[in-house]
């Protein structure tokens, strides 16, 4: 059976016309409406000069979004929350990485997760260690790449975070 859930999204006329919400997802049913963000930009890019998109609120058929993050349990800004990419996030101390790591422990270029599709349609979260001098563990073991679950113990250097999924 195909999940149902609700995504709220901006809708408007742009130049190369209507989009679905998200690819692969047709809406339904729109079950709400009401105002969106005034026009912004030149004329011609994104809604029309004049013309405001509204927000609705759409019932999609298909698998629900997911959504993980990495916590800081240990280390430098522990307690904050890192939002994960669904495609690719880059972890390390270079300013150039999608979650920046102030640990001297952690390589400049230290480890990816990857987000791919499982066989039903779910994403699986992947953590790569990018054959870094101090490694990365995963539950106390020792990891090149590794499936995340909910609640694993993720170890760069001396940072300890925790992988969250819903």
């Amino acid at each position: 059976m195909t999940a149902e859930y609700e995504e709220t999204i901006v809708v408007g006329q742009s130049p190369a016309g209507q989009r679905p919400a998200r690819p692969g997802v047709m809406p339904t049913e729109v079950i709400g409406e009401g105002f969106g963000m005034p026009p912004s930009g030149p004329p011609g890019v994104g809604a029309p000069f004049g013309e405001t998109p509204s927000a609705k609120t759409m019932i999609l058929h298909g698998a629900a979004p997911s959504f993980a993050w990495l916590v800081i349990r240990e280390g430098p800004r522990a307690g904050r929350l890192l939002r994960l990419n669904t495609e690719t996030t880059s972890i390390g101390r270079d300013p150039q990485c999608d979650i920046i790591l102030d640990d001297d422990a952690v390589s400049r270029q230290h480890a990816k997760v990857r987000a791919e599709e499982n066989e039903d349609g779910e994403l699986q979260f992947f953590i790569h260690d990018l054959a870094t001098p101090n490694g990365t563990s995963v539950n106390g073991e020792e990891i090149i790449k590794q499936v995340l679950s909910d609640g694993d113990v993720v170890e760069m250097g001396t940072t300890k975070l925790v992988f969250k999924q819903v």
